[in-house]
């Protein structure tokens, strides 16, 4: 009598690399403030772009990669559809070209902004 073949399960290991999707940038240009972590001196700048894993934005000063900053963005009431919004956010810079760095986000809070 045939039998009858059998599910094998599926070794991960040989399925190969995954396709990893970049997030979806965003081209918002809204006021950024960024700081080396621990110093007392904020920077003023504007964003390029966002997505949910970084932020690209303009600076005068260079800022080496692995850098780690904390940031302010402003979302105003016209992203958040409510109430303006500060993301304030920590993370390194992952790369810099000419006029701008992009920065990872690895952990970020919203602060409503109260009158």
């Amino acid at each position: 009598m045939p039998t009858t073949p059998r599910a094998m399960p599926i070794d991960t290991a040989q399925r190969g690399p995954t396709l990893k999707t970049r997030p979806r940038r965003f081209p918002i240009q809204t006021p950024l403030c960024y700081r080396q972590r621990g110093a007392a001196e904020w920077n003023e700048t504007i964003t390029v772009n966002i997505s949910r894993s970084g932020v690209l934005f303009e600076t005068a000063r260079e800022l080496p990669v692995d850098t780690l900053l904390e940031m302010k963005i402003l979302f105003p009431a016209t992203i958040t559809r409510g109430e303006p919004a500060n993301v304030i956010c920590w993370g390194p810079v992952v790369r810099t070209e000419s006029s701008k760095a992009a920065a990872a986000i690895i952990h970020y809070r919203f602060r409503r902004i109260t009158a």
